[in-house]
């Protein structure tokens, strides 16, 4: 799988803290996936998962963006990718969670609430 791409290695880039701490929380071996709508996806990447080319049992990584800087959170291994035409989901196993990734301080806490009506 890996030999098959030689000289470059998938990156899966995400933008909210709150993947980062899940995946944080679950630690490695554990299975996660995300999903990307097609226009979101260099069309290359498309073209190697519609060739085959890209397959489960390629390795990648997750970054997390914040501004303009990407921090690599995870090593991961591809367990599944699925194919829906509008957007892909990548299925994986987590086979390392760095640890030290900078979170913003502010972001909120109170994840179930009530809200005015």
């Amino acid at each position: 799988m890996e030999e098959d791409l030689p000289r470059r290695r998938l990156q899966l880039i995400v933008e909210h803290s709150w993947v980062v701490e899940t995946l944080h929380q679950l630690k490695a071996g554990s299975m996660y996936h995300l999903a990307y709508a097609t226009t979101h996806i260099e069309p290359d990447v498309l073209d190697d998962i519609r060739s085959g080319l890209l397959q489960p049992g390629a390795r990648a990584e997750v970054a997390l963006l914040q501004g303009s800087t990407l921090y690599p959170v995870a090593v991961i291994e591809l367990t599944q990718i699925n194919d829906y035409l509008s957007y892909v989901r990548f299925d994986f196993r987590l086979l390392h969670v760095n640890d030290g990734i900078p979170l913003p301080p502010d972001r909120l806490r109170l994840l179930c609430r009530y809200v005015p009506t």
